[in-house]
Parts: structure tokens; sequence; C-alpha cells
């Protein structure tokens, strides 16, 4: 399973520019304002969507402005509904030559062969200042100005702040929290996150993209505020109990403007541009640091109700099941599988290989397993395949029963069975072997007799040769060996450490090294300490070992992370921080 999943992603990777079909490729033009003043900036952009194989991008002329900044090309991916969507952008930062009713043109995209051609927008440029800004422009403005006995840790404190939201403090094992984390500001910020939950007890699925922080407006107790989303995870409890889910934090270079620079005789409206452009070319600009951390929330998991059937799992959530042979025809003798699929909703990585009774005659292999799941939604949405690989012994009609699988509907708030239809397939005969074994033939005595005769007439020979040269020859002279000094090595050597590697490459920011050193490591530490081996499905060895679940959770989540950061562009330095954590506590 372990290579399925990498070539899974792998190929996921290299496929992803070819989901996007041409026709679903545009461009479009977007301005920070249609109405400035001449003593005001504009921000433009032209954002290419669904597509990152743009071979050329024709600007137009912006005759009545003079480009302060650009073209700035960023490349990117976005989560929309689920969906990862491409996209490619060009920005300029423009300040206007002349008062007047202009328009900023449209741009030509080249995407495989075609030409995109953008919208166009009409800004206005007056000479005076623009319309008088509303009343909530005026407060947010207020908030940016650092009054004379002003304390700039109370100011943030009451206009930037990070919230934890849970759709539900209370679940039973297997059933999802989703959990979002959200940064909240009304100030001109630069933020990060430097320390990231653990989610200790629960098996975790990010359900956006780590990288996304795109902002939206949102009322809280009044006030608007700028919402950047920060994390959004669903989470599986592992067992039952009270848990914290814990605090995310960012730490904030906040930048105010200085009462005193307005008094020293600074332009308004240039420390507003100097704000909003990130400079710092005047003292009037005061630069403020400090991480915030959200309260932590407390869920209560309630455990399964007991169940009557052994085989019960600890699946939650609504499925079903369906099997098939993956053969047109079966020999006797012929290896093929079983497929078992089970699709639906709900906690997928709890869910073992599902019960076979099979026929006697029948000779039953390690099964492999595929997850194919949708970790967008909330909870889990695709299905796990299950390949069972197995030979018949005998020729005849074969009837497998329907396969059986045991989950906790939680709609119906009880345990279901699950059945496959049955399977009726004819076995036919052995297929003729392609090479015949080769036929032995006994040496005949006659020709023992001559191998032997001749092997004592070369040792014979030999034998006289030695004593004619010994008797020739004079006193033969020893010579005595050179005594090298002798080395003597420590008895007990030092044993390497196997997150050593890990290590340097987490000392040198080296991302990729990490995460390829971090998936060696687990496949060695699963091998020496687990005992498992390179046949069948890693998990199902482990619970077969007895390992516990949460450990076998947090090692495919470590697994999970390091495929993810090895064949994909969504990775975070922060986040190795994390896994270093998590491989020195569960693994090694």
């Amino acid at each position: 399973m372990i290579v399925v999943v990498r070539k899974f992603y792998l190929i996921w990777i290299c496929l992803l520019p070819l989901l996007v079909k041409a026709d679903d490729v545009k461009i479009s033009l977007s301005v920070s304002a249609t109405r400035i003043s001449m003593q005001d900036y504009l921000q433009v952009q032209y954002l290419i969507e669904n597509t990152t194989r743009v071979s050329s991008f024709i600007p137009p002329k912006f005759k009545q402005f003079q480009i302060v900044e650009g073209p700035n090309q960023t490349t990117g991916y976005n989560m929309v509904n689920g969906n990862l969507k491409e996209y490619v952008s060009f920005s300029y930062l423009l300040r206007p030559g002349k008062a007047g009713k202009w328009v900023i043109p449209a741009a030509i995209a080249r995407v495989e062969g075609k030409n995109y051609t953008s919208n166009a927008v009409e800004v206005v440029v007056s000479k005076g200042a623009v319309a008088a800004p509303s009343e909530e422009s005026m407060v947010a403005a207020e908030e940016l100005i650092l009054k004379p006995g002003e304390q700039a840790v109370n100011k943030i404190r009451n206009n930037l702040f990070v919230r934890l939201d849970v759709d539900r403090t209370a679940v039973m094992v297997g059933e999802p929290i989703v959990a979002t984390y959200k940064l909240y500001t009304r100030l001109r910020s630069e933020s990060r996150v430097t320390e990231r939950p653990s989610f200790n007890g629960f098996s975790v699925y990010d359900m956006v993209n780590p990288d996304q922080m795109e902002a939206t407006k949102e009322q809280f107790q009044g006030r608007e505020y700028n919402v950047y989303l920060l994390r959004k995870v669903q989470l599986y409890p592992l067992q039952a109990g009270t848990f914290e889910l814990e605090s995310l934090e960012v730490t904030n270079d906040i930048r105010f403007i200085s009462a005193s620079a307005l008094d020293g005789g600074y332009v308004p409206s240039e420390l507003l541009r100097e704000l909003a452009l990130g400079l710092n070319n005047s003292s009037g600009i005061v630069t403020e640091s400090v991480a915030l951390k959200n309260p932590p929330v407390s869920v209560v998991v309630k455990a399964l109700p007991p169940a009557e059937d052994s085989s019960a799992s600890g699946a939650v959530g609504h499925f079903t099941i369906r099997s098939f042979i993956d053969a047109p025809e079966v020999h006797k003798g012929d290896v093929v599988n079983l497929e078992v699929q089970v699709a639906g909703r709900g906690n997928f990585p709890m869910i073992p290989v599902p019960k076979v009774n099979w026929p006697s005659g029948i000779d039953v292999f390690e099964a492999n397993s595929t997850d194919q799941v949708n970790k967008f939604v909330a909870p889990l949405s695709g299905s796990k395949l299950f390949s069972i690989p197995f030979t018949v012994n005998k020729e005849g009609p074969l009837d497998i029963p329907p396969v059986e699988f045991v989950y906790y509907d939680v709609d119906a708030r009880k345990y279901v069975n699950a059945k496959s239809e049955p399977l009726s397939i004819q076995i036919l005969a052995a297929r003729p072997s392609a090479i015949k074994p080769p036929v032995l033939q006994e040496a005949k005595p006659a020709n023992a007799w001559k191998y032997i005769l001749t092997i004592l007439a070369l040792i014979l020979v030999g034998g006289g040769i030695y004593i004619l040269l010994k008797r020739s020859s004079g006193p033969v002279k020893v010579v005595q060996p050179i005594q090298e000094p002798v080395v003597v090595k420590d008895e007990i050597a030092r044993p390497k450490d196997p997150l050593e590697e890990i290590r340097t490459a987490f000392d040198r920011k080296d991302v990729h090294g990490f995460y390829r050193q971090l998936n060696l490591v687990i496949d060695q530490c699963m091998m020496n300490k687990y005992k498992v081996d390179g046949t069948g499905a890693w998990e199902d060895q482990l619970l077969a070992k007895g390992v516990d679940t949460s450990m076998i959770m947090e090692i495919k989540q470590l697994k999970q992370d390091a495929e993810i950061a090895m064949y994909t562009p969504f990775i975070q330095e922060s986040k190795m921080v994390e896994d270093l954590a998590r491989i020195e506590r569960v693994i090694c």
C-alpha cells in the first residue's frame, strides 16, 4: 500500500494540469478602486484561472499611468468548493499621470496555442480628493493611528485576535469534528503561523490548502473585520474521553501611524500609502510585534455502544459494499483478485479488510487496499478498495458467499451489517505449461570412473613436481611479517541516531530532504520496531501485532504528510516542527 499511495500522489500531481479543459481557462482584470485621486495609487491584477501553462503574457500600454512596480507574477492553487483550481496572476502598481476618465486596457494571455483576452475597466482620476470616506472607513483609519499615551498592546487586543470555531463539541468515537482557525484583524499587519496544534487522540485531515490566505469580510460583535483562514481540519476521535483542541499561535508585525508624526508635518496620505504598500521610509511608522493564540476548546467524545457482532471494527458513517473478480476467466491454479469496494461517507481509515467466508479448496494471500476519498468535505466521502489475491485448486463451479462488513450508522444510531451480492464463477482447467521442466539424466558408471581416474593422475603428477622442486632448492629464508600497530576499537559502537539526517535537513530548512528522510525512517522503524514486512497492508500488520489504533493513525498521518510534501506544491516549513516532534514521540 505504501507504494500504491506514493504512486497515486505522483500521478495526481503529474496529471493535474491536464485535468483542466482549455475551454475552462479564463482571464480577468480587477483593480483596487474605480475612483482615485492624483495622489493615490492603483493596483491592477490580471488573473488567469484554471491553468498554469501560460506560454506568453502580453500586457497593455498604460498610457495615462506610470508603472511604479510590476509586473509581479504569482502562480498557485486555490480551493473553491472542494475543487482545486490553478491560477497565474500578473499585477502592477500604477500612479496616475493625468486627471480624467481612463480605461485600463485588456491584456492577452496565450495558453497552449490559444489566445485569451481579459476585460477592460474604466477608472476615474480626479484632481482633488475622492468622495468622503464612509463612517466605517473613518473608524478603520482611526484604528491605524497610535495616539499619545495609547498602548499598542491594548489597541492590538481590541482589533486583532485568533478564533477557533468548531461545528460541534460532543461526538461519538469516529464522528468528525470540523475545526476552523481564523485570524480577525482591523489593522495593517504581517502575520505568520508559528505554532500549530498537535491534535493528539485524533486522525487529522486538512480541508483547505494550507497556503490559502484569502481575506473575507465578517461581522463579529457589531464590528467588521478582515478574516483570514489559517487552518480548517476535520478531526476523527480515536477513543472516548474529554479532549482539548489546542491553540494555534500567530506572530504578527503590526504597523501604526504615530500621532506625533501627524503633528510633525507628515502628510497623512503619504503615511497611509506607506502602510498600504508595506514601506517604512519615515519615522512616522511604528511597528509592534505580538504573538496571539486562540483560547482552546474542549470536546467530549462518547464511546460507541457495544456491538453484538465481534467483527465490528470501529468504522462509523454510512457505507455500501460490493465485490467482483478482476479477471474475465479463471483457471485452476491462477492467482486472481477478489475486489471488495466499500463506498460512502465516514471514517475510512478505520475500515478493515471485510470478512469473507471462503469455501474450501482456496488459498488466500495478504490483501492490499487503496483509498480514494475527498478530504475536503466532512465526513470523508469516497471509497476504499481491497484487493484480496487467491488461487483455486480444483475445477468446477465456485460460489463465493456475500462479503460482510459491520459499521456503526451515525444516522440510524445502530450497527449495520452491510453485505455484497454473492458471486458465482466457473473454474476452468489448468492452463497448459509454456515451459517443460528439464529432464535430469543419471550419469553412467563408466563415465564417473573416467573422471575419478583423471583426478587421481593429476594429484600424483603435481605431488612429484613438488618433491623435485623442494630437493633442488636451498634453505628457505623465513621473513617475519611486520607487525602492524594494533588499534583498539571501542568494544561498543555508538548506535547511529536514526533521526540525524532528518534533523540536519530540518536545520537547513530543506523541506523536500526533510520529508524524504522522514519517509525512509518511518519504513525502517516499522520494519525494525514492529517487524512489518513488505507484503500486504502495513496497517493490517500493525493491527495484527496488537499496536494501538491511535499509534497507527499517528504513523498514517506522518506518511500522508511526507507523501504530500514530496509530490505536491503545498509545503509549509512550519509543519516540519510538528512532524519532527511527532516522529520522535510515536516511532523512534
